[in-house]
């Protein structure tokens, strides 16, 4: 990465609180050299004017372009090495790896008992903030220190014999944590090349490429690290397979190695958090609403307690699955009182992480919001926010979002009898269904349904509804065609149609 590109050092200072800006300018004042400090001049000319041109800011400073770039460079060097301050006594991480440093300038200083003894104090830091990175390093040193000079260490009974079998067995298991992590992003990145399962090929396909990762062929570990990413594996194959329950289980089961282990979980909360995601998510596809009200509150509780220490990374992931799972839980329960306060919560936080949060992760928010508001009769608020996806040109969001959005879109303008809209734009959507290899039952049948519906303005078409509901109702009951029910409650849908209510209606008086 070329860390003179202006847009990252515009994104790093976004970054920083309060706290950070001001640790900035104090290490900065620690800075003897006048030369030194034309980095805080560049960085407050961003700060002031985050939206000039690069040339504003060369011409500001009466730099030559060479000069420029170098300083740039220094900029986000600088600032980096100041968070690095800040950070040292909050991330575990960042504390071990100096203290490891010191060790090295020890042994390179000739020290090599007390580099021993310091090393010493590091193995148990390492084992117990599972660092096992950071843990071989510190295992390498002593090796080479006993390997090269003399300590007296062979007259300790065992000592050697310990170190060595120390080092094979975390070897072992950094060994099974890359393997266990490869395959996870292996099977993880066919589904999303892929997508779901559409028909029995592609469950072989499927089979057979989880079968050739050795995924199946690996015994449940008995450390808790290594089960979570086991675990953590055979979701994304299931989810893929469209067996939401069993991702539900192996969900749960990747929750419980957390759970049933504390250190783990304060060594790596983002992993918990995303943990309780999964769960939550399987919840939503089995229809689970007691589910997941069950862990939907064990997240809260978790965050009650916590949301004080998180740092940037753990906050944004905690923005991105707790909203989402407040939409799912409205949307699962039929209860929508809330709804006001958790738009409000979405959109005060992306203004805090616009910068790191992915478009899609967003995006996707507004189609539970789309939902949401269309299963509560007001069309036109569901319309707002599905033209947001549709008209978003960043080219990478899943196709699925698009056009599941497209086809909700004419949905609500059927709602609102836009008849010759919908008649326009229906055959698009199916062609731009078939192209993305989504087309399915459920989808042609729907469409088919709104281009005659439109024609006829909804006329005399309640026999149409009826017959659509039944064949929707089949559809659900297949396998490969109950994914399109992920996205919307169509059999409900057809209901509101026949009685001109909204779905929310229709669902509490199935519920009473």
């Amino acid at each position: 990465m070329s860390i003179s590109r202006i847009e990252y050092i515009k994104e790093l200072i976004n970054s920083l609180d309060k706290s950070e800006k001001r640790a900035l300018k104090v290490y900065s004042n620690r800075i003897q050299r006048e030369k030194d400090k034309m980095f805080v001049q560049l960085y407050n000319a961003i700060e002031k004017k985050p939206l000039e041109s690069e040339e504003y800011y060369r011409t500001k400073l009466n730099l030559s372009t060479y000069q420029y770039i170098n300083l740039k460079r220094h900029l986000y060097t600088q600032i980096l090495r100041s968070l690095r301050l800040v950070n040292i006594q909050k991330s575990p991480t960042i504390k071990l790896r100096e203290e490891i440093d010191h060790a090295s300038l020890l042994y390179d200083k000739g020290l090599h008992n007390q580099c021993l003894q310091y090393l010493s104090k590091l193995k148990s830091i390492a084992k117990n903030n599972g660092r096992n990175i950071a843990y071989l390093d510190i295992i390498e040193l002593h090796k080479k220190i006993e390997s090269r000079h003399i300590t007296r260490s062979r007259g300790v009974v065992d000592k050697m014999e310990n170190l060595i079998q120390e080092s094979s067995d975390l070897n072992n298991e950094i060994s099974q944590a890359h393997t266990l992590s490869n395959l996870g992003l292996k099977i993880q990145g066919l589904y999303i090349k892929v997508g779901h399962v559409k028909n029995e090929k592609d469950r072989v396909f499927y089979k057979v490429y989880f079968e050739s990762l050795g995924v199946s062929d690996i015994v449940t570990p008995r450390n808790s690290k290594l089960r979570a990413l086991w675990h953590e594996c055979n979701i994304w194959y299931n989810h893929a397979q469209m067996r939401p329950h069993y991702s539900y289980r192996h969900a749960i089961r990747w929750a419980e190695c957390y759970q049933n282990n504390r250190q783990l979980m304060d060594n790596d909360p983002i992993s918990y958090l995303r943990s309780l995601h999964y769960v939550m998510v399987q919840c939503y596809h089995i229809d689970r609403a007691d589910r997941h009200t069950l862990y939907l509150n064990e997240y809260r509780k978790y965050r009650d307690k916590r949301i004080g220490s998180y740092t940037h990374a753990t906050s944004l992931i905690d923005y991105i699955y707790y909203n989402h799972a407040r939409l799912n839980q409205m949307l699962l329960s039929n209860k929508y009182a809330s709804l006001n306060n958790v738009i409000t919560d979405i959109e005060s936080g992306y203004k805090i992480y616009r910068h790191s949060v992915d478009i899609h992760r967003r995006l996707t928010m507004y189609y539970k919001l789309a939902m949401i508001y269309s299963y509560n009769g007001k069309y036109n608020l569901a319309i707002d926010y599905t033209n947001q996806i549709i008209n978003h040109i960043d080219v990478s969001l899943k196709k699925d979002l698009v056009t599941y959005s497209r086809l909700l879109h004419i949905m609500c303008h059927f709602h609102l009898g836009n008849y010759l809209l919908v008649e326009n734009l229906v055959d698009s959507i199916r062609a731009e269904f078939t192209l993305t290899d989504q087309l399915n039952k459920v989808v042609e049948t729907v469409l088919s349904f709104l281009k005659r519906a439109s024609k006829m303005m909804h006329f005399g078409m309640d026999d149409d509804t009826n017959k659509l509901k039944k064949k929707l109702v089949e559809y659900k009951q297949d396998e490969y065609e109950k994914i399109a029910f992920l996205y919307y409650n169509y059999i409900n849908w057809c209901d509101s149609l026949l009685r001109g209510i909204p779905i929310t209606k229709i669902i509490k008086a199935i519920t009473t």
